[in-house]
């Protein structure tokens, strides 16, 4: 099923415990215009607290202009994707265990960067998806419940619904990582450390 702005917004309502009779998102109603204000905060802030597989990409690491950190702790500067919200993890080719470190940060221009320990390397990310079309059901029960306890305030005066709205949020996204973690097999074909010593 495709999601449009549209239903987020009226189950936002819903969870606030008004009347969901949204009809568009350019309407002068002042429901409407509060939930405008929160929404891409929203989307962002839930797309951050959890690597959801609709919105997760690769890229291989792009050098700088320069290539080098300017953190004595790190050898190595890449390219922040534009369109990353959270960078996850730092893949090496036939090595999918191992934990790279890298840190994001910024350069001498102020340009969001990358900076790690490896010459080269994938990076795995939560990429910006602001078509609701891709959205899942998970992620759109997910959004609702947050924007709701963001505009809850505003729309209904009460910060205790704001507070169990998080509360309920916060169990929402739980249940998402276990229903997206149904979602695909991995079987990493790496030896373990004690089958090679044994050899």
């Amino acid at each position: 099923m495709a999601f449009s702005k549209d239903q987020i917004y009226n189950l936002s309502l819903v969870h606030l415990g008004l009347k969901g009779d949204i009809q568009s998102d350019d309407q002068t109603d002042p429901r409407v215009q509060t939930l405008n204000l929160f929404y891409d905060v929203a989307v962002e802030q839930t797309l951050k607290d959890f690597d959801w597989n609709f919105a997760n990409t690769c890229v291989e690491l792009t050098p700088t202009q320069s290539g080098v950190s300017l953190n004595p702790l790190y050898r190595y500067e890449f390219d922040y994707p534009n369109d990353c919200i959270c960078a996850r993890k730092i893949m090496l080719t036939g090595l999918p265990e191992e934990k790279i470190n890298f840190k994001p940060s910024t350069d001498a221009n102020n340009a969001r960067v990358i900076i790690t320990n490896v010459p080269k390397g994938m990076l795995e990310y939560t990429r910006i998806v602001s078509n609701e079309s891709f959205f899942t059901a998970e992620f759109v029960m997910a959004i609702s419940i947050y924007l709701a306890s963001l505009a809850a305030e505003d729309l209904t005066g009460q910060t205790v619904k704001r507070d169990k709205l998080f509360q309920l949020y916060t169990s929402v996204i739980n249940k998402a990582i276990t229903a997206n973690a149904c979602e695909g097999y991995e079987d990493l074909d790496v030896e373990p450390d004690y089958l090679r010593a044994r050899q």
